[in-house]
This record gives C-alpha cells, sequence and structure tokens, in this order.
C-alpha cells in the first residue's frame, strides 16, 4: 500500500520533471529567438544606418529593443525558477527512492527473520520430537520386560510419563505462540 502510493508520487514527479524540461527548452528558445531578434534590431540602429532612416523608425527600434531586453531579464528569472523547482524536483525523488529502498532492505531482513525464526522452531520442534521418540523407546523397553519385572517396568514408566506429558506441553505451548506471531503477521 504505502509502496504503490510512493510509486504514484514518483511517477507524478517524473510528469512534472518532464514538463518542467519542456518548459525550460520553451524559455531557452524564446531567448534565443530574442537575441537573434536583438542582433537585427542593433544592425538596424547602427549610426550610419540611423541618417537614413526616419526618425520614428529608429525609436521604434529602441523601444523594441528595451522591450526584448526586458523580456529576456524576465525569462531569466523563469529560468532560474524553473532550475529550483527541477532541483526540489530532483531532491524528492530522491527522497522517495531512499524510502523506497528502506522499504525494500526492512522488507528483505524480515523475510530473513522469518526464515530464521521458522527454522529455530522446525529445530525446536525436531528436537522434541527426537526426545519423545527417545521416551516411547524407553516405554517400549519397559513394556517388553513387563512380564519378567513388573515393578521395575511400574516404576520406568511413571518416570518416562511425566516427561512425555511436558514435552507435548512445551510442543501445544510452542504451537500457540507460533500461531500467534502467524496472526500477528498478518495484520
Amino acid at each position: 500500500m504505502i509502496k504503490s502510493y510512493l510509486e504514484k508520487v514518483k511517477k507524478e514527479l517524473f510528469d512534472e520533471r518532464d514538463m518542467l524540461e519542456r518548459e525550460f527548452l520553451k524559455l531557452q528558445n524564446r531567448i534565443l529567438e530574442i537575441d537573434r531578434f536583438a542582433e537585427i534590431l542593433e544592425g538596424e540602429s547602427d549610426s550610419n544606418y540611423n541618417t537614413f532612416t526616419p526618425r520614428t523608425n529608429y525609436m521604434e527600434n529602441v523601444n523594441k529593443l528595451r522591450e526584448l531586453k526586458e523580456e529576456k531579464r524576465e525569462i531569466d528569472i523563469k529560468i532560474s525558477k524553473n532550475r529550483n523547482d527541477f532541483q526540489i524536483n530532483a531532491n524528492r525523488q530522491k527522497e522517495i527512492d531512499e524510502i523506497v529502498d528502506y522499504i525494500q532492505r526492512k522488507k528483505i531482513e524480515m523475510e530473513r527473520e522469518k526464515e530464521l525464526y521458522i527454522a529455530e522452531k522446525n529445530k525446536y520442534f525436531s528436537d522434541e520430537v527426537e526426545k519423545m521418540e527417545e521416551i516411547i523407546v524407553k516405554i517400549e523397553s519397559a513394556v517388553s520386560y513387563m512380564e519378567i519385572d513388573r515393578n521395575r517396568s511400574k516404576i520406568e514408566m511413571e518416570n518416562y510419563l511425566p516427561q512425555l506429558k511436558d514435552g507435548i506441553e512445551r510442543m501445544k505451548m510452542s504451537l500457540n505462540e507460533k500461531n500467534r506471531d502467524v496472526s500477528r503477521e498478518t495484520l
């Protein structure tokens, strides 16, 4: 859920970056147009050209040059703002990438911890099963010599029975613990 939200924000930032790049190119092209047009007007403002040009045309060129310089100054301000916005966008993208990487690392770390936990539980269960199998073998041997020595067989069975009950109880508690852990993971 968080990852999909971050991916959505990241896509919006990419779209914004593309728009900023297009705007930057448009502003740069406009500056080039202004520079070319200003060169033409300055060429027409040559002192020799001035004597042969009517006064109104010369003043129009001078006014137009002032307007172009003002427009160029405004475009320079817009370009500066555009660069600043582009840097902010790049920083936000970098932050989101870092967050996504952090989430991915945490996810991998949690999966490793889960695998270790499961491995520990499996080892615990296999150890407990092995202990119970040993107790069962002892009970079977006690049953086998029951006909020979009933009292000894009874004493050994009474000794093994609590061990077997304790092992079963530990496994039940461990299973309950495991079920709680699984239900916590699904939340």
